[in-house]
């Protein structure tokens, strides 16, 4: 009997030890998860932009507008008002680029979530080409450019610039990280939210 009686004090330890293994483990797992998951929010005046994944997230016009980077990354990229005015009073923009540029798939992108927003905000983004192109996609330059059709060269250049040219506003980047940073600021500027 006296051996019984010590398996029920070895099993008792036994418990109680687990039980305050379990206990620590869970708090330090809880803490941890808790911590992850804080949603981090930065306000520009009445925009909210949420964190989520690899993205900054703002609703604007019952429309969910992505952004890579925040508005004071972009702090080096200028884009002047009268662009953004011209933009934003009228009915139509018109893109172009030439159909075998290097960043065409950032310039596409660029295109895709620039559509998005203009279309919450009543405006038709007409996409076209500098040249003829296999996708029978209009014929658009900066010679196209009017002030109630602006028209938005998108073109790989040396360095990552904005700039306007007798009415046409021409977005230039050496990369797609630049494109995504052109898009970002103008999506930016075109919302209101201006830094620097």
């Amino acid at each position: 009997m006296p051996r019984r009686k010590k398996e029920k004090k070895v099993s008792k330890e036994m418990i109680l030890t687990l039980f305050i293994a379990f206990i620590m483990i869970a708090s330090v797992l809880g803490y941890s998860i808790l911590q992850g998951d804080q949603i981090q929010k930065r306000k520009y005046g009445d925009i909210v932009l949420v964190q989520r994944d690899m993205s900054w997230v703002a609703k604007v016009n019952q429309h969910e507008l992505k952004f890579r980077y925040l508005p004071e990354e972009l702090q080096d990229i200028e884009i002047g008002q009268e662009a953004v005015e011209s933009i934003r009073n009228t009915y139509e923009v018109d893109t172009t680029s030439a159909p075998d540029d290097e960043n065409k798939e950032a310039i596409a992108l660029f295109q895709h979530d620039l559509a998005g927003l203009l279309d919450s905000m009543d405006i038709y983004l007409r996409q076209g080409f500098t040249e003829e192109n296999e996708f029978d996609l209009p014929i658009i330059s900066c010679a196209n450019a009017t002030s109630s059709v602006p028209v938005l060269k998108l073109a790989t250049a040396n360095s990552t610039v904005f700039s306007m040219q007798d009415g046409c506003m021409i977005a230039e980047a050496s990369s797609s990280v630049g494109f995504i940073k052109l898009r970002d600021k103008l999506m930016y500027s075109l919302i209101g939210i201006s830094v620097g």
